[in-house]
C-alpha cells in the first residue's frame, strides 16, 4: 500500500488536519478541496487550491494537497515540486514527506532514503515506510540495514515475489541462508515461471548442503525447450561438487550450445578439464570458443594454462602473449579503479592530477593518477605515457610496498621493451604479494625475452595453480540473480 492509499481510506483524518487551527472559511476551502480529491475531480481541486494559495501562500497543507492533485493526475514532477515547497515551509510536515518520498521511491532515487528516515522519525512504526526503505537499502547494497527494515515491514508475510526475493537475497548475502530459503520458496510459489527466483532458491539450497533439493528446484529450468543458461551452469557446479563429473560435463556442453557467445561457459569447461587433468579436452573446447570469440583474452589465457599443463610451453607462451596484446591487465585480480567512470575519464584524470599536485607525498594519490592515465592505453614514449610512468614511479618512491604501483610499472616497462625494469617490478610486487597473478603473468612474458627462459615452466605451473584456486573460489561464491528482479513500485489509488 502506498502512503496516499491511506489518504483514500482515511480522508476524514486528513481533512481534520487541514482544517485544524484555521478560520471557518479556510476550513470550508479545505473541505471543498478534499471533496474534489475524493471525487477524483483533480482539475477542479487544483483550481480551488491555486485560488486558496493566493491568499494563504505559506500554508504547507495547501501545497501538499496540490501535490496530491498533481500526483493523482499523473503530473509527477509538478507533484514533487509542490511537496518540496510544503517541506520548505514545514520540514516535518508528514503528508508532504510521505508524498515526496513516494515519488522519489518510484524513481528509485536515493533521496527517498533520507525522506523515509524523516517519516520514521515522526512515525517509527510506519510499516509502509519501513518496507519502502528496505527496498531502497537493498538497491543501495546495504543489506544489513535492509534486513531490519524488511523485518519491521513484515515483509515475510508479503504477497509480492520481488519483495520476498529481495529480503531473501539480503539474508543469504549476510550468511542467513536457512532463513532465506522459505522466502525464496514462497516467492517461487507466487511466480513459478521466474527463472531468476528459481536460480536463487537452488543456489541457497546448495549453499546449505542440500544439493538434491537444489537440483530438483532447477529441473523445470533445465528441462525447458529453451533452458536457462545460468541454471545449466549452476547445475553443472552442483553435480561436480557431488563427484558426478559426467553430468557436469553434459550440462556445460548444453550451456555452450545454448549460448555459444558466453565466454564464461568455455572458461568453466576449461576449469573442469584442468581439475580432472583432461587438458586436451579443455583445449578442444577453448578452440571451439575461439571460433565464436576470436578476440577473447580470457580464452587465450585459459588455453595457455591448459597447454602449460601438457608442457607445451611454446604454445602456452604464444597464447599468453596474444592475451596480453588484447588485454594487458587480464591477469589482475583487482578491479579497475575507474570502471564506473569510463564515460567521465577525462574529468577523472583532471581530478587526479589536482589531487596528486596537492598531495605530492601521498603515494596512493600518485598511483591513482597513473592508474587513471593507464585507461587511455598511451603508446610507449608518448607524452601521456611519460606522465603515467612518472606518476607510478613517484608512487613507489614514496611507498615501496605499494604492490599495485609495481604492477603498473611492470606493465609499462614491458610495453616499452625495458625488460629488466619490468622484471624488477614484477619481483617487487611478488615479494609483497606472492599470489599476485598479474605480476607473475608479466614476469613470465618478460623472462621469455631474456636468457632466463629455463625459469618459465615453474612460473607457468605456479600461475596455473593460482588461476585454478581463484576460479574455484569464485565458484564457491556464486552470485545471486536479484539484479534481474524488477523493482517493485508502490501502488497508488487513482
Amino acid at each position: 500500500m502506498s502512503f496516499f492509499a491511506k489518504f483514500g481510506i482515511a480522508a476524514s483524518l486528513f481533512l481534520v488536519s487541514c482544517a485544524d487551527g484555521y478560520t471557518q472559511k479556510t476550513s470550508n476551502e479545505a473541505s471543498q478541496i478534499v471533496g474534489e480529491l475524493q471525487s477524483r475531480h483533480y482539475d477542479q481541486a487544483l483550481h480551488l487550491i491555486h485560488k486558496a494559495l493566493k491568499t494563504n501562500p505559506q500554508n504547507p497543507k495547501l501545497w501538499t494537497m496540490q501535490g496530491i492533485a498533481y500526483e493523482r493526475s499523473n503530473q509527477q514532477e509538478q507533484a514533487l515540486a509542490a511537496y518540496n515547497h510544503a517541506l520548505r515551509l514545514n520540514p516535518k510536515y508528514l503528508p508532504a514527506l510521505e508524498g515526496a518520498a513516494e515519488i522519489e521511491y518510484r524513481k528509485s532515487d536515493k533521496h527517498s532514503i533520507s525522506l523515509l528516515h524523516s517519516v520514521l522519525d515522526i512515525q517509527p512504526k510506519d510499516v509502509t515506510a519501513h518496507g519502502m526503505l528496505a527496498v531502497m537499502e537493498y538497491k543501495s547494497k546495504n543489506c544489513k540495514a535492509a534486513i531490519e527494515d524488511f523485518k519491521l515491514s513484515k515483509a515475510g508475510a508479503s504477497d509480492q515475489p520481488a519483495i520476498l526475493s529481495e529480503y531473501g537475497y539480503c539474508l543469504a548475502e549476510l550468511g542467513h541462508s536457512e532463513e532465506a530459503i522459505p522466502l525464496f520458496e514462497k516467492a517461487l510459489e507466487l511466480q513459478p515461471n521466474a527463472d531468476n527466483i528459481r536460480y536463487d532458491l537452488a543456489l541457497d539450497q546448495w549453499m546449505v548442503d542440500r544439493p538434491t533439493d537444489a537440483l530438483a528446484t532447477l529441473q523445470p529450468s533445465l528441462s525447458a525447450n529453451d533452458p536457462d543458461g545460468d541454471a545449466l551452469k549452476l547445475a553443472a557446479n552442483i553435480y561436480e561438487s557431488q563427484g558426478d563429473t559426467q553430468n557436469a560435463v553434459q550440462l556445460l556442453r548444453s550451456a555452450i550450445v545454448h549460448n555459444p557467445k558466453d565466454v564464461d561457459n568455455y572458461v568453466d569447461f576449461a576449469t573442469l578439464s584442468n581439475s580432472h587433468k583432461a587438458y586436451q579436452v579443455g583445449i578442444d573446447m577453448i578452440n571451439a570458443g575461439l571460433s565464436q570469440l576470436p578476440n577473447s583474452a580470457q580464452l587465450y589465457l585459459a588455453r595457455g594454462i591448459l597447454y602449460s599443463q601438457l608442457a607445451e610451453y611454446d604454445n602456452a607462451m604464444a597464447d599468453f602473449e596474444h592475451a596480453n596484446q588484447i588485454d594487458p591487465n587480464l591477469a589482475s585480480a583487482a578491479e579497475g579503479l575507474l570502471q564506473s567512470q569510463q564515460h567521465h575519464l577525462n574529468a577523472a584524470i583532471q581530478k587526479f592530477r589536482v589531487a596528486a599536485k596537492q598531495r605530492p607525498k601521498d603515494a596512493y594519490a600518485q598511483y591513482l593518477l597513473a592508474d587513471a592515465l593507464s585507461q587511455k592505453s598511451y603508446i610507449a614514449g608518448s607524452v601521456g605515457y611519460r606522465e603515467e610512468l612518472n606518476a607510478a614511479k613517484r608512487a613507489v618512491q614514496i611507498d615501496r610496498n605499494l604492490t599495485a604501483a609495481h604492477d603498473l610499472l611492470a606493465t609499462l616497462y614491458l610495453r616499452s621493451g625495458e625488460i629488466n625494469l619490468a622484471i624488477q617490478h614484477c619481483q617487487d610486487a611478488l615479494h609483497q604479494d606472492p599470489k599476485d597473478q598479474q605480476a607473475l603473468y608479466h614476469l613470465i612474458l618478460a623472462l621469455r625475452k631474456t636468457d632466463r627462459r629455463s625459469e618459465i615452466p615453474a612460473l607457468v605451473k605456479r600461475l596455473a595453480n593460482l588461476r585454478q584456486n581463484t576460479l574455484t573460489e569464485q565458484k564457491q561464491k556464486k552470485l545471486y540473480k536479484l539484479s534481474d528482479v524488477p523493482a517493485p513500485t508502490a501502488s497508488s489509488e487513482q
